[in-house]
């Protein structure tokens, strides 16, 4: 299954990856220095060193997958009739009538502070394909916010 992201997304995930590659032989030195204290059943450094290999063996794993199906998009080759993936466009929200400005990401590149929201966020998906001028409901757990899509760029 193709994993669309941004080209910053992707030399993001990659140096995240290399990060964690090449923190593998510091954590096995300290396994190591932790197997030379002694009796590994009661050896809580060693236990923890273990823990935390295994949770960036995972993380390593995860990164692997999400790089081999990675699909970076070009958000330049995105028209301006309707939102896509890596488009960025302004909002209006009807009962604050203010502007909001969101940018269509993966979930790796989420940062709300700058507006960009996931493809896979429910805010994400209900912008998806729409057009200037389409009106979109979305369902919060405290009430249903209605926005109107003023421009994309």
């Amino acid at each position: 299954m193709s994993y669309p992201i941004l080209k910053s997304g992707y030399d993001k995930l990659v140096a995240e990856l290399e990060a964690l590659k090449s923190h593998r032989q510091v954590l096995s030195k300290a396994i190591g220095t932790a197997r030379e204290h002694g009796d590994l059943r009661e050896n809580a450094e060693y236990h923890a060193a273990k823990e935390q290999q295994g949770m960036e063996e995972a993380k390593i794993s995860q990164l692997e997958g999400k790089i081999a199906n990675s699909s970076i998009i070009d958000p330049s080759k995105n028209g301006k009739d309707k939102v896509y993936f890596g488009s960025t466009f302004v909002v209006f929200e009807i009962a604050t009538e203010k502007e909001l400005t969101f940018t269509i990401v993966s979930e790796d590149e989420v940062d709300l502070t700058k507006g960009m929201i996931s493809n896979q966020s429910p805010l994400g998906r209900a912008f998806l394909a729409k057009s200037v001028g389409d009106l979109v409901s979305i369902q919060t757990p405290n009430a249903i916010r209605e926005f109107e899509v003023a421009s994309i760029n």
